[in-house]
């Protein structure tokens, strides 16, 4: 992610490319995995508020994201990052740490009553199927707690 792909006014970022590591080298693609995965992300406030305060630490760097000379960060790097930081926090048995925080926002968009295709399109899915797959526990938590509102009328 880059800054001119996140527009504060807006309150959005833009996902317009990647970054992967091959052969102990970080490629940078200008493409996505997906044509899907090209999006716009709506930020909420807490969002920006994080997103402010990280600009004013990377000072004139390119990338959100970046090494203290500004280049970019590879991939494992970041994933060790993560697993010291749950470790410190004593959160055990995580599978893939950093994506459990894109399951994370997904579950509580699903939670909170946001639509199933918008949360398919938040999350740069090629099909909504792929979604309701991945989420179907937590769809099926929700449909059942929806069911007993109807306790309340008999």
């Amino acid at each position: 992610l880059k800054w001119k792909n996140v527009d504060f006014e807006k309150q959005e970022l833009l996902v317009c490319g990647n970054v992967v590591e091959a052969d102990h080298n970080v490629i940078e693609q200008d493409t996505p995995k997906t044509e899907n995965s090209n999006r716009t992300i709506p930020l909420n406030n807490r969002a920006i508020e994080a997103l402010k305060a990280l600009k004013d630490i990377c000072g004139n760097s390119e990338r959100v994201i970046c090494t203290d000379t500004g280049s970019v960060v590879y991939p494992s790097s970041i994933r060790r990052t993560m697993e010291t930081i749950l470790k410190r926090c004593e959160i055990v048995g995580v599978k893939s740490k950093v994506h459990a925080l894109r399951h994370t926002f997904a579950v509580n968009l699903i939670r909170g009553g946001m639509d199933v295709k918008a949360v398919s399109q938040l999350l740069g899915h090629s099909d909504i199927d792929t979604t309701l797959k991945t989420y179907y526990h937590t769809i099926s938590e929700q449909r059942k707690e929806a069911v007993k509102v109807n306790d309340n009328f008999f």
